[in-house]
């Protein structure tokens, strides 16, 4: 679960990070020869818990690359996949309030997934996704 804070803590603005954004993933990936890799990036407001979330919408893509390539996802957040929430965090005894951002704020979970054509064949590495990092990025996806 992630919380997606409309403005950057300390910022007066909420126009500084646009209220919904792209989820970004990157990661370097390669497959075995003769079989194709596929990955898939979701967004749930999981508002059933973690095991009745269902993600609208999703990013993803397959490679038979068998060298070692860029892999890059987008995926849109929308009113559907994330959930609006009123956040009104607690200070502790030697914090100060000012530090927290509160107000309302949206939070999505997010998923990803990936899988071999290889099936059963579990000789070798015959898929690969490695360095994988997830951020957020404005509404033109930078």
């Amino acid at each position: 679960m992630h919380w997606f804070h409309s403005a950057v803590l300390g910022e007066a603005s909420p126009s500084v990070i646009a209220p919904y954004g792209t989820v970004v993933l990157r990661a370097r990936w390669q497959v075995a020869g003769g079989y194709t890799l596929g990955v898939v990036l979701g967004a749930s407001a999981g508002t059933g818990g973690p095991h009745a979330a269902q993600t609208v919408g999703s990013a993803q893509s397959t490679t038979t690359s068998a060298t070692w390539a860029d892999l890059t996802l987008r995926l849109p957040l929308t009113e559907t996949n994330t959930l609006e929430v009123d956040m009104r965090p607690a200070a502790g005894e030697s914090a100060t309030p000012n530090d927290y951002q509160r107000g309302r704020l949206r939070y999505a979970r997010l998923f990803f997934g990936a899988y071999c054509s290889s099936d059963t064949d579990t000789v070798g590495t015959r898929g690969q996704v490695v360095n994988i990092t997830v951020h957020l990025a404005g509404t033109n996806g930078t």
